[in-house]
């Protein structure tokens, strides 16, 4: 059994909210982790845009989201948990998906009950599979990983095509299907949240989404709210993207970065963030003959 999956489920079994970095590549989940985060949280859509410079409509494929997120978990000592879109087609391809991520190193995916092609919940003209198909996917997640500690999480975005009771009706389903934990996208006011964590008898996931509505709750509201888990999916690719507009523009018109030095880390910060005093050590002949 992964030690990473032990220490996942520990998060989720302690008393208390579970926060999770929102991370789009390896670096990004090392400042998260040095940060202090006990897990971290990849997003499809920053992971691809990164990857691709694509946006979330379907077009990345598994592999290039398993390799993404092999890439993150071997990056950090924390648990990884990671999008796993729709499960990339019927039953299957979900069983065949989850054996992928967990032999990726991922500790928990969340599968999605959007129809094919998917593309992000924040998007106009999502289409959603029945309920009753998406807890056979379920079910098949379930009966797919090895390792019983490895989470499953099933996502609705049920919210946006039918409303909030077709959500809760949904989550009610997904939870009785077995799901680990329920995830309710693009939920964005605390009625409708505590709706949901009321009436499912399953650890409720919260996504901090930046969508324009500034409904951005704190994590102890969210906590009294009755949500276990929260990510903040796509912020670190938000923040990234605007720095970087702003210091190519910079640089574009300086010709050089004298200006801007103190808003970087310098070279020694760098090097230390990707853990070069440790490699190095590793290459010394001592450290072989220990």
């Amino acid at each position: 059994m992964s030690e990473k999956n032990r220490m996942f489920q520990h998060l989720l079994q302690k008393d208390g909210i579970v926060v999770c970095a929102g991370v789009y590549d390896a670096i990004s989940a090392r400042i998260a982790e040095q940060a202090g985060f006990d897990a971290v949280y990849m997003t499809g859509n920053g992971s691809m845009a990164s990857l691709l410079g694509v946006p979330d409509i379907g077009l990345a494929t598994m592999t290039d989201m398993v390799t993404r997120a092999h890439q993150i978990s071997s990056a950090v000592n924390v648990p990884l948990f990671s999008d796993c879109d729709n499960g990339y087609g019927d039953l299957m391809q979900v069983h065949y998906a989850v054996r992928a991520f967990e032999d990726a190193g991922v500790s928990a995916i969340h599968i999605e009950d959007q129809a094919m092609p998917k593309k992000c919940g924040a998007m106009k003209d999502v289409r959603v599979i029945s309920a009753e198909e998406m807890c056979d996917k379920i079910r098949i997640a379930k009966a797919a990983r090895k390792d019983p500690n490895f989470v499953i999480c099933a996502r609705t975005d049920s919210n946006v095509v039918y409303g909030i009771d077709e959500v809760v009706r949904r989550c009610k389903m997904f939870a009785e299907a077995g799901a680990d934990l329920v995830y309710p996208e693009m939920v964005r006011n605390k009625e409708d949240i505590l709706k949901i964590t009321t009436a499912v008898d399953a650890p409720i996931v919260y996504d901090h989404f930046e969508a324009g509505d500034r409904n951005l709750f704190s994590i102890q509201e969210l906590e009294q709210l009755g949500i276990k888990l929260v990510f903040n999916c796509l912020s670190a690719t938000f923040v990234v993207c605007k720095q970087l507009q702003k210091f190519y523009q910079y640089y574009k018109e300086n010709g050089n970065t004298l200006g801007y030095l103190d808003e970087m880390v310098s070279r020694e910060e760098y090097e230390e963030l990707l853990g070069l005093s440790d490699y190095l050590k590793i290459g010394t002949p001592y450290a072989c003959r220990k």
